[in-house]
């Protein structure tokens, strides 16, 4: 799955526990921009907002308008990777979450994972794991002849519950460190989820305030303007009575505003 420049914006921001309010201090953005630039609504800004962002939070350009899925944009000779042409056949095939696949291999506990999937693989342990369960046999071994002890005997069966079935045991280790691995990924998504999920209920409200405000107002026809001056960054104040007018009119001939009269008239 492909974040949108929204989300890649969101998810930079929360990786960093900052407020909009915050970030705008930082970057000297207004927080006004900064809503719309991490809302879903379809808003065009300038250039040099997205840079200053992609410079603040050390990201390229690139990976903000969705051109690499890399942050820090950077070319790589395949050959240096090592990987075959399966594998790399398997990488452009666009039915591979390439996404969760990049998280699987950048968590601190992947390169224990991989060690324990090669160590079960090449069994590179067996000779330690035989020589211990080589040790537990001839022990046993040992009771049994100078003791005269039987299956029964509680030191034989302690001896037979310290070997180890190898196999068993490397698979286990890896389950282990797979299972450890998905729990804080799950735990991750899970926080990521609920980030969403507040955020649009911040953005209903706010659109839910805008519409109050709309209804509530005398000059209905100012008081959506003023909406909308606030969702593209225009300072109403700074506005004299003419131009405010102006605006008022142009804003009445967009079909919306005419939908919303004559849905009101009904």
């Amino acid at each position: 799955m492909t974040l949108t420049l929204q989300e890649k914006l969101r998810d930079l921001r929360d990786e960093r526990k900052l407020t909009i309010a915050e970030l705008s201090k930082m970057t000297a953005i207004p927080t006004s921009t900064l809503q719309r630039l991490e809302s879903e609504e379809d808003y065009r800004t300038g250039y040099q907002d997205i840079r200053e962002l992609a410079k603040f939070y050390k990201v390229s350009t690139d990976y903000l308008f969705g051109l690499t899925n890399n942050r820090i944009h950077y070319s790589v000779k395949l050959s240096e990777l090592n990987l075959s042409d399966s594998a790399i056949e398997t990488l452009k095939d666009k039915k591979i979450n390439t996404r969760l696949l990049s998280e699987l291999i950048a968590h601190a506990d992947f390169f224990k994972l991989l060690v324990a999937v090669e160590i079960y693989l090449d069994k590179t342990i067996d000779p330690q794991l035989k020589s211990w369960n080589a040790a537990f046999e001839v022990a046993e071994q040992k009771i049994r002849k100078h003791y005269n002890a039987d299956d029964v005997d509680r030191t034989v069966e302690i001896l037979n519950a310290g070997a180890i079935d190898e196999d068993e045991f490397l698979l286990n280790r890896v389950i282990e460190r797979f299972r450890g691995l998905l729990d804080t990924l799950h735990i991750e998504h899970a926080k990521k989820a609920r980030s969403s999920e507040t955020k649009q209920a911040d953005i209903l409200k706010i659109l839910t305030d805008d519409i109050d405000k709309v209804m509530q107002s005398e000059n209905k026809g100012k008081a959506k303007l003023a909406v909308l001056a606030k969702h593209i960054g225009l300072n109403i104040n700074g506005l004299s009575d003419d131009e405010i007018e102006v605006l008022i009119k142009a804003l009445e001939k967009s079909d919306t505003y005419r939908n919303n009269r004559g849905k009101r008239k009904k």
